[in-house]
């Protein structure tokens, strides 16, 4: 693969402008919205503790206006599907706070543009690059959290290689290039079947990636907050756990291997639909298909270890 032999790595790995457009297009104008008045808000504080009165009250006078303007566009449109899209619900303003912790966790992608890929494990462990300097680094000096080099020497070529053989219309059965060749399909990691890698077929490979990334906190989040309400707690009391069970040591240390994270974040939507079930005494056709959908993709998300442990603690 020649991204990691041929071309000289570096620390920053930029993720196209186009990125920005393409992730804000599939966005409903609701959540766009809510988003927009949620960053008011910030901003509101924000102003409130770094500047002068006279300032703060103009800022304070244009997202009044702003506020009022969307407020009446929402219950005065003649569409009851849009009054429907904008009225208040219970869930909107939890969902908003664990979508804030999430950018705000995964800052340095969507405001500097930065790859969550460990690219330094390059850098830090391997020749020649280990022997040179980067920016201003002495020479095998190159900080890294000295992790497991899964990611950079397996995963990820393991997905490009299966994008490859699928975009050619060919079943990716062997690796040809680990040894004198190893089983690709039937390696659990290389997530041929998982759902979610449908994304690598609409979009270019490590935007993809970044994708999957920061969606493990943010599914995991709005699952485990769902069967925290779902189970009797009260909004607060399910935020926090969302945010202590998705961002926790173990969910912060293993996310950037794109699979174990994504085989555990299922699980509370799995507890969250039996709940519903025992509550209603029977599943609807609709949770049946969610149900068998989410367990599909733990299973096929790439760590059967971590299935398995799930797996257990439904039963």
């Amino acid at each position: 693969f020649s991204i990691f032999v041929d071309e000289p790595p570096t620390i920053e790995f930029v993720i196209p402008e186009v990125m920005l457009s393409t992730i804000f297009s599939f966005i409903p104008p609701a959540i766009l919205l809510n988003i927009v008045l949620v960053i008011f808000i910030v901003i509101k504080i924000v102003i409130t503790i770094n500047t002068t009165p006279a300032t703060a009250k103009t800022i304070f006078f244009i997202s009044h206006c702003f506020n009022k303007s969307i407020s009446e566009y929402c219950y005065n449109t003649n569409s009851s599907f849009m009054k429907k899209l904008f009225l208040p619900h219970k869930h909107v303003l939890p969902i908003l706070c664990i979508f804030f912790v999430v950018c705000l966790f995964f800052y340095k992608t969507l405001f500097r543009g930065l790859i969550p890929f460990p690219g330094d494990l390059l850098l830090s462990g391997y020749g020649p690059w280990r022997h040179q300097s980067y920016n201003g680094y002495v020479a095998g000096a190159i900080p890294s959290k000295d992790q497991y080099f899964d990611v950079i020497r397996e995963l990820y070529p393991w997905k490009t290689l299966v994008i490859q053989e699928i975009k050619k219309g060919k079943m990716p059965l062997w690796n040809p290039y680990n040894f004198s060749g190893s089983p690709l399909l039937a390696n659990y990691q290389s997530q041929v079947f998982y759902p979610l890698s449908v994304l690598y077929f609409f979009l270019p490979q490590i935007i993809a990636w970044t994708i999957l990334i920061i969606l493990q906190p943010l599914l995991g989040s709005v699952f485990t907050y769902l069967f925290a309400t779902e189970i009797g707690l009260s909004a607060t009391a399910a935020v926090a756990s969302a945010i202590l069970f998705n961002f926790s040591s173990f969910a912060s240390i293993w996310m950037e291997f794109n699979t174990i994270w994504h085989t555990i974040l299922w699980l509370p939507l799995l507890l969250f639909i039996i709940e519903r079930g025992i509550k209603q005494r029977k599943l609807l056709l609709g949770q049946k298909i969610l149900f068998i959908l989410a367990l599909f993709s733990a299973i096929t998300a790439g760590h059967p270890q971590d299935f398995l442990n799930c797996f257990l603690f439904l039963v």
